[in-house]
């Protein structure tokens, strides 16, 4: 069999779903007859077949997103073989089936999701070189995701036949990353695509989730409307059910979208943003990498999604004893506010429009570093005395500078502090990342006068910022959390 991966359309993205197929299983097909209509972000997109021959099997129904580079269809051999061709400078790939098997001459190993639900990864370096002799398990290369830098170890031994990036690249997860020329012929094992290391040979149809790949699945009841109404409809929080559509067979428009939102019917240019860096159009700019180049894909998106209130106050701490740990106040102050008023302790599900309270605090603590910003996060600190919670922020300080936090303590935030103060700043606006639907930001002390007994006195103050979704929690609720966090932090001890 030969397997025809979806080309890239022309537009950057990494995915298109299937609009209509315009062929069956068991059909025979000549080059160029058209195969399937394949909807991205501004159109619908035709697709020749690159050959003739009979169709064997469609990797995905109407309605399926199929990302760019993986398996849209596979034709049955003129010779009748079973061999699979990778569409990717025609090298062969692993062949696949429902159990394991014994891998072909050339395999190759496509970029495993990380495990921090991203699109892609940066190759920091390459441990191999091609032509290298290698065991199972040896590290390949290590790769840098939003906030860790993750060694991928070789899913078997073998020679290395090719290295598909060199270092500074950008690898889309699910996309070639090492070809080997496989020695022994050990069978390999169908990989479920959750374990950094193995081996991808499975036929189904894939989509990256925050927890693994998973089967992508599509309602049956399907509404009709072109990518980016879907995108305004969601950025707007539109029902697409709500709004009547004038394209062809009622398929909806962005400017039905914009007619049911009372705008007009001008037209309208939605971001998306591309997994791959393309050239930099300021001359001498320099592609953002690593930390930084994810931090600016993380604002973007929050840019995108979240509707942010941002509410000031100050609390007044002239009641502290001397050499009191403003930090562990601040997180004191956070933890006693999210029990007074939980809306903001929380996450957000803007697809589905459904939040999650949390029982537990699972605070993200800012720490700035000269390579970005990292959000390292105390797991269950309610339940944490003085001392450990002491000891765990001086330990994210250290491991992020030396950038050796482990991944797994850089996400399940469910609220986040930023002390932006200890630099400069009384007030700010700061960013939520979603799935979160808020964040404190806490700027730098300074005394005031105040009115005391009829009297002006001179006391420290504590400028307070704390932006909120207001897609998540109401303004209430955010008043109500920013007045417990004064309440706590103007206690003296």
């Amino acid at each position: 069999m030969k397997t025809f991966n979806l080309p890239d359309l022309g537009e950057g993205l990494p995915d298109a779903e299937i609009n209509e197929w315009h062929i069956k299983e068991g059909d025979i097909v000549e080059a160029d007859q058209l195969l399937v209509s394949m909807e991205t972000a501004k159109a619908v997109v035709e697709v020749p077949a690159p050959r003739s021959g009979k169709v064997v099997k469609f990797y995905g129904k109407t309605g399926d997103i199929i990302k760019t580079h993986m398996p849209l269809i596979e034709f049955e051999d003129d010779d009748g073989s079973q061999a699979m061709e990778a569409h990717h400078e025609g090298k062969t790939a692993a062949t696949t089936a429902a159990t394991p098997m014994a891998i072909s001459s050339n395999a190759v190993f496509l970029l495993p999701d990380l495990g921090e639900g991203l699109p892609d990864a940066e190759i920091n370096e390459w441990h191999v070189k091609e032509g290298d002799e290698i065991e199972a398990d040896q590290p390949l290369a290590s790769m840098e995701t939003a906030k860790a830098v993750v060694e991928v170890p070789s899913p078997h031994s073998g020679k290395i036949a090719k290295l598909y990036g060199k270092a500074g690249d950008v690898i889309i997860t699910g996309s070639p990353l090492v070809e080997f020329v496989v020695t022994g012929g050990a069978p390999v094992a169908e990989d479920a695509g959750t374990v950094v290391g193995n081996i991808e040979v499975s036929n189904e149809v894939l989509r990256e989730s925050a927890t693994g790949i998973k089967p992508m699945k599509v309602s049956g009841n399907k509404i009709k409307a072109v990518p980016a109404a879907r995108i305004l409809a969601k950025k707007s929080g539109i029902d697409l059910s709500t709004v009547t559509g004038s394209g062809p067979h009622g398929s909806i428009s962005v400017d039905d979208v914009k007619k049911h939102l009372g705008q007009g019917g001008a037209a309208v240019n939605i971001p998306v943003a591309s997994p791959v860096a393309t050239r930099p159009s300021i001359p001498g700019a320099e592609p953002l990498r690593g930390v930084r180049r994810t931090m600016a894909i993380m604002m973007s998106q929050s840019h995108r999604e979240v509707v942010p209130v941002t509410i000031l106050d100050d609390a007044d701490i002239y009641a502290w004893p001397k050499g009191t740990d403003i930090t562990l106040r601040i997180i004191r102050a956070v933890v006693f506010a999210c029990k007074e008023e939980p809306a903001l302790n929380a996450w957000y599900d803007g697809a589905a429009n459904a939040r999650k309270l949390f029982d537990e605090v699972n605070l993200g603590l800012a720490v700035d570093s000269k390579e970005g910003l990292f959000v390292p996060v105390i797991n269950d600190v309610a339940n944490l005395d003085a001392k450990e919670i002491r000891a765990t922020v001086n330990r994210f300080k250290t491991q992020v500078q030396d950038r050796t936090i482990p991944q797994e303590e850089l996400r399940g935030n469910t609220i986040t502090l930023s002390n932006f103060g200890v630099f400069a700043g009384r007030y700010a606006n700061p960013i939520i990342v979603p799935p979160s639907v808020a964040i404190l930001g806490c700027g730098r002390l300074r005394e005031e006068v105040v009115p005391e007994k009829g009297k002006p006195a001179i006391h420290r103050v504590m400028p307070l910022s704390i932006t909120f979704d207001h897609r998540a929690a109401t303004g209430g609720e955010a008043t109500r959390f920013l007045a417990a966090v004064i309440t706590d932090l103007q206690k003296e001890n």
